[in-house]
């Protein structure tokens, strides 16, 4: 009888769940909709909708305030852009979009519109602005997007900005330097890895925690090598004596380089150091190495790529243990 009343409550309890379950999944947050002109495609929000299916239908395109009489209140951070023209060159943002993206770190949502020469944000809006071309999270303090066609080939970040959204520069070829604000403490190579003509990069001499020699950037103390801009047409480069780190993806997608040296004194290479470095084939590592996480990002270098090193050294073990090609001195 005992073993009877606990399965009828075990199957009790599964329907039960069988129908909260679905019901669960189905909230109207979950749900998709197409509006119905067929251009967009959103979810709901509390205060409106966030657009997330974007079908463009003029080079100067506006986004909808409303959407099937509701506001339009967010963005999502990687939309599926349809293009229905030849190229999109202006994007206006809807007055009441408060969010784009993930709140904390914001992502471009215009990276893939490769021909976009400017981003315009309504007056009324008071979190969005625009300066300079970059689109900025006035709350957040992130730069959001940089036009990938606009024309200036120099791009100063405003003063304040804390943050650069992880592809907010995607794509853009046009630029050759990039100025960065004092309020600005950390950059990564993932910032710029797509701008292929970026030849160096600025900051003033009171920042507080960079600095750069001959427009390649490095942590204040001189002691990590943070970016090797990959626009730069040196054939050979030399980091200087003091350099003790090569940070994630320093040197990604360097085209020109086919000669690099790293000093005495450098303890440590980050994954992705030499990607894409396509020139590349000579490589000298010092003695003092300790370690390296490269190998697994070599595949777009050129075949012919060796690494210089030491007989007995931790370089010489690391590159033969990874069957990298080894030359000694």
């Amino acid at each position: 009888m005992k073993k009877a009343m606990i399965l009828i409550l075990t199957l009790a309890l599964a329907l039960l769940l069988a129908g909260i379950l679905p019901a669960l999944a189905a909230t109207p947050e979950n749900l998709a909709y197409t509006s119905e002109d067929g251009l967009y495609q959103y979810k709901l929000r509390p205060d409106g909708v966030m657009l997330y299916g974007i079908t463009v239908t003029e080079a100067d395109f506006a986004l909808p305030t409303r959407i099937d009489r509701k506001l339009v209140t967010e963005l999502f951070y990687h939309p599926q852009w349809q293009i229905a023209v030849e190229k999109v060159t202006r994007v206006t943002l809807p007055r009441h979009v408060s969010v784009i993206g993930d709140w904390d770190i914001g992502l471009n949502p215009f990276c893939e519109l490769t021909d976009l020469e400017e981003i315009a944000v309504p007056e009324q809006n008071d979190v969005f602005e625009v300066v300079d071309g970059g689109l900025y999270n006035r709350e957040t303090k992130t730069l959001i997007a940089y036009p990938a066609a606009r024309q200036e080939t120099g791009f100063t970040i405003q003063e304040g900005t804390e943050r650069i959204a992880h592809n907010a520069l995607m794509n853009c070829a046009g630029l050759n330097t990039i100025a960065l604000p004092d309020s600005l403490t950390a950059f990564g190579v993932c910032d710029v890895e797509t701008c292929s003509n970026l030849r160096r990069v600025e900051v003033s001499d009171s920042h507080p925690t960079l600095k750069t020699a001959g427009g390649i950037l490095f942590t204040r103390d001189g002691e990590t090598l943070l970016l090797y801009p990959c626009g730069r047409l040196n054939r050979s480069y030399t980091a200087p004596e003091g350099t003790k780190h090569i940070a994630d993806g320093a040197f990604c997608g360097a085209a020109s380089l086919k000669t690099l040296t790293l000093p005495e004194g450098v303890y440590s290479i980050g994954a992705g150091a030499f990607e894409g470095c396509a020139a590349l084939t000579r490589i000298n590592l010092p003695a003092s190495l300790m370690e390296a996480y490269f190998a697994d990002n070599l595949e777009d270098c050129s075949p012919d790529l060796t690494f210089c090193v030491s007989r007995g050294t931790y370089a010489e073990a690391y590159c033969l243990d990874n069957g990298l090609k080894v030359a000694y001195p």
